[in-house]
């Protein structure tokens, strides 16, 4: 866990980074992407935000055995080196992450 607190700088460069205010001051949005560098959602429509809410997408999965990384809708790498997609949802996914609607990826 601490390796992704350090690497996090590297994480946001692959996922899109932060917000800055007026005064080049780092907002709130920046401290919540260190903590999940896959959780830069801006550009989503708010429909796309209820769909991550409704299949109850977390960062983390609390399944063991089911993330992201080994479902079959993930798309790795499509939002930079440590963020992937998912053919379910808009905005990057975490490989670590779960949702709803996991489903094994095929072994063949």
């Amino acid at each position: 866990m601490g390796a992704a607190v350090v690497a996090g700088g590297s994480f946001l460069a692959g996922c899109g980074g932060g917000d800055k205010g007026e005064s080049g001051q780092q907002t709130a949005s920046k401290t919540t992407e260190a903590a999940d560098p896959c959780t830069h959602t801006t550009g989503l429509t708010e429909a796309d935000l209820q769909m991550r809410k409704s299949l109850k997408y977390v960062a983390a999965s609390t399944e063991e055995g089911k993330n992201c990384a080994n479902c079959k809708f993930f798309q790795a790498d499509q939002f930079g080196e440590k963020c992937g997609g998912c053919q379910l949802l808009k905005g990057p996914v975490h490989p670590e992450g779960n949702c709803t609607s996991w489903f094994a990826m095929d072994k063949g």
